[in-house]
C-alpha cells in the first residue's frame, strides 16, 4: 500500500527516533526527534538551572548546542550583566559554542551550510501525489499587491492602496528586525531614502536611531518603545497589542520599503514603485486549486477522506498511573481568536528569571484583559478561539496559566509551538471547535455585552479514557458530548510526571543510569 505521505510527514519520518517497526508518521502523531543543533539565547540561564536541577554534570554532545546572547542586549543593569557572565561561564565549562551580546542575531548565526544544502539536494523528498491534507489552498500571485497588517494583529491585512487615502499618521518607524536583517532588506529601504534624496536636492538628515544587533522594540525591550496613543509601523513579524510598548498604542507591519516610505512621509504610504492595475479588485485566493472541479478530483478527495478516517482509533485510551481519568471545571471564556503569547504573558517579564509563581499568576492574560486576574479562579477551564498561543515561544505563556491554577485550556485550535510548550510544562490542552461556537452563540449576540473574560456558569468534563468531553450549559441549559482527540501514552507520561524536566529525571532513574 502506498504511503500517501505529505512532505512534512516524510521529513519527520526520516528523522524520527523510537518509532515502532513499520510505523508511518501521520499528521497529529506525537513524535520524538533528535535535533542536529539546539540554540538558546538570553533564556540560557533557566535552561542551565534545569540542567543542573536534574543532577546533570556534563553535556552529552557540546557541539549540538549553540548559545548566543541577542535578546535583552540593551539592558546593561548589573543583574543582567551578571546573568550574561554566568551563561558564558556555563558555556565555557561544557565546551559549548558561545556568542556574546553584539555578535549577531541567533537564528542568523545558525545558518545552513552549503554542504548541508548539497546533501538535501542530493537526497530530495517530495510529497506523494495521493497524500492526505487537511485542506488545499490557492493564491493567484499575479493578483498579489503590497499589504499592511494591523493594527495590533498579524491576521488583519489590508491592501496598501486602501490604507494610503486614510492618512494614518505614524510616530515611529522600525525598518528591520531579526526576521529581515538581510542585506537585500537594508538595500530596499536605503533605495527609498536615496530616491527621495535625488528627488529633493539639498542636505537631508535621516535622523534614524541605530540600535544594537539583537532584540529591541519588537519584543518591548530597550529604547524606542511606543507610548500610549502612538502609532508605529514596523518591518518585523509581530505586532500584538502591548508587545512594542503601551497597550494603548497601535502597530502596523509592512515591508522595509513601505516602512521607509512611511517614515519619510509621516503617514502610512508606499514608495510609488507599485501601481495598482486598472482592473484590479482584490487578491484571488481561496480553497481548492482555483480551477473547475472535475469528477476525478471529487473521487480522489473521497478516497483521501476515507483514508484519513481509517486512521482514527476506536478503542478506549489507556490511562497511565498518575494521570486523572476525568478533569472537570467551570468554563471561563476569553472570546478572542489569535490570543498570542504576549497577551498571555507580557514580554516585560519574559527575561526576568526571578518572577515568583504568585506574580506570574497575577500577570497571566494581563496584556489581553487586565481584569482576568480577578475573574478566573483555581480549577477553572479556560476556553478561547482559534490559534491560541500564537507568537513567540516563551514557555511562561504555559506556566503562567498553571500558576493561576488552571489545569486545562480548550480552544478551537492552538499554535504549534504553544501546544508543545504546554505538554513540556504539564498544561493540558484540547481542541473543541463546537464548544467555542456554542459559547459565542450564547454570549456574543448583539443584545449581549461583549466581555473580554466571562464566567459562563457552564461546566466541562473531559473523560480522558473515552476521549469525550461533556458540556453542561448552565444549571438549566442543554447538556451535550463531543468526541475529542486521544491523549497518547507518551504525552500522558510527561504531564503526569509534572513536565518534561521531571519526566527526564524519572526515565534516567528507572534505567538505573547516572547523569553524565
Amino acid at each position: 500500500m502506498a504511503s500517501r505521505s505529505t512532505l512534512t510527514e516524510k521529513i519527520v519520518q526520516r528523522y524520527a527516533v523510537g518509532l515502532p517497526e513499520g510505523k508511518l508518521v501521520r499528521s497529529g502523531d506525537y513524535i520524538s526527534i533528535v535535533p542536529a543543533v539546539c540554540m538558546t539565547h538570553d533564556n540560557s540561564m533557566p535552561v542551565a538551572l534545569k540542567f543542573m536541577s536534574m543532577g546533570a554534570t556534563q553535556v552529552y554532545n557540546p557541539k549540538q548546542i549553540v548559545i548566543t546572547l541577542d535578546h535583552d542586549v540593551q539592558n546593561t543593569s548589573p543583574s543582567n550583566l551578571q546573568k550574561y557572565r554566568k551563561i558564558e561561564a556555563f558555556a565555557k565549562q561544557h565546551g559549548i559554542d558561545f556568542y556574546p551580546a553584539g555578535r549577531g542575531i541567533g537564528h542568523q548565526i545558525m545558518r545552513i551550510t552549503h554542504e548541508r544544502v548539497d546533501e538535501l539536494l542530493a537526497n530530495p523528498l517530495t510529497a506523494d501525489d495521493n497524500a492526505s491534507y487537511a485542506k488545499q489552498l490557492y493564491l493567484n500571485l499575479s493578483t498579489l499587491s503590497p499589504y499592511v497588517s494591523g493594527p495590533n494583529s498579524v491576521k488583519a491585512a489590508t491592501p496598501l492602496n486602501e490604507l494610503i487615502p486614510q492618512n494614518i499618521k505614524i510616530n515611529r518607524a522600525y525598518v528591520v528586525s531579526c526576521t529581515n536583517s538581510r542585506a537585500s532588506d537594508l538595500a530596499a529601504a536605503a533605495k527609498v531614502f536615496k530616491d527621495a534624496a535625488r528627488a529633493n536636492p539639498g542636505p537631508i538628515s535621516a535622523g534614524a536611531q541605530p540600535l544594537p544587533s539583537g532584540c529591541g522594540p519588537c519584543i518591548g525591550l530597550g529604547t524606542g518603545l511606543l507610548e500610549a496613543g502612538e502609532v508605529g509601523i514596523s518591518a518585523s513579524n509581530r505586532n500584538f497589542r502591548g508587545r512594542m510598548g503601551s497597550r494603548d498604542a497601535d502597530v502596523y507591519l509592512a515591508s522595509p520599503e513601505v516602512v521607509a516610505a512611511s517614515a519619510l512621509n509621516g503617514i502610512i504610504s508606499g514608495p510609488g514603485a507599485y501601481q495598482v492595475p486598472a482592473d484590479w479588485s482584490s487578491v484571488d485566493h481561496g480553497f481548492g486549486t482555483g480551477k473547475a472541479q472535475t469528477t476525478e478530483d471529487e473521487l480522489a478527495l473521497i478516497e483521501r477522506v476515507k483514508s484519513t478516517e481509517g486512521r482514527a482509533s476506536k478503542s478506549a485510551t489507556e490511562i497511565l498511573p498518575g494521570f486523572p481519568q476525568r478533569i472537570s471545571g467551570e468554563i471561563v471564556f476569553c472570546d478572542a481568536d489569535n490570543l498570542d503569547t504576549d497577551a498571555i504573558y507580557p514580554g516585560r517579564l519574559t527575561y526576568q528569571d526571578n518572577v515568583s509563581k504568585e506574580d506570574m499568576a497575577h500577570a497571566c492574560m494581563s496584556n489581553y484583559d487586565p481584569s482576568f486576574d480577578g475573574i478566573a479562579k483555581p480549577n477553572d477551564i479556560l476556553v478561547a478561539g482559534s490559534n491560541f498561543g500564537c507568537g513567540s515561544s516563551r514557555e511562561q505563556a504555559a506556566t503562567a496559566i498553571l500558576a493561576k491554577q488552571i489545569p486545562l485550556v480548550v480552544a478551537t485550535s492552538f499554535g504549534n509551538i504553544y501546544a508543545r510548550n504546554s505538554i513540556n510544562n504539564a498544561l493540558m490542552g484540547l481542541e473543541v471547535p463546537r464548544l467555542v461556537e456554542r459559547l459565542r452563540a450564547r454570549f456574543s449576540s448583539p443584545s449581549s455585552e461583549r466581555w473580554l473574560t466571562r464566567r459562563t456558569g457552564w461546566t466541562l468534563t473531559w473523560d480522558v479514557k473515552r476521549s469525550v468531553v461533556e458540556v453542561q450549559e448552565g444549571e438549566q441549559g442543554e447538556s451535550w458530548t463531543e468526541k475529542v482527540g486521544e491523549l497518547p501514552a507518551n504525552v500522558q507520561a510527561i504531564i503526569a510526571a509534572g513536565g518534561l524536566e521531571a519526566w527526564v529525571k524519572g526515565e534516567i532513574a528507572k534505567s538505573g543510569a547516572t547523569m553524565p
